[in-house]
């Protein structure tokens, strides 16, 4: 799979348009974790990656919502862009659960 992710990858850096229909869907979740790690610096920033950890430890539902509304206001425009995309997409993969084998 590694030579398959790599080849997808090049794609990119080359700023060509795959089709990842093409690719396993293994091939195209392993590139997406890697673009995630290789970020220079953490999606939520290190300031807030706390508090959002704390954030879930909180017992009331309502409570972790709205804390987490207080907190994405502070991330960054470029950062929130890129969560809500990713938020997105695992939307889609959740919804074809029947197809990707994954769930919430």
């Amino acid at each position: 799979m590694k030579s398959k992710v790599d080849e997808l990858k090049a794609a990119y850096d080359r700023e060509e348009c795959p089709c990842l229909e093409q690719y396993d869907p293994h091939t195209v979740a392993s590139l997406l974790k890697q673009f995630l790690r290789e970020l220079p610096e953490n999606l939520l920033g290190r300031d807030l990656a706390q508090g959002f950890e704390d954030a879930c430890s909180r017992s009331a539902e309502a409570e972790k919502v709205t804390e987490f509304q207080r907190l994405l206001v502070e991330v960054p425009p470029g950062s929130r862009l890129l969560l809500s995309w990713l938020v997105t997409h695992l939307d889609h993969v959740i919804t074809r659960e029947t197809d990707t084998k994954m769930n919430i």
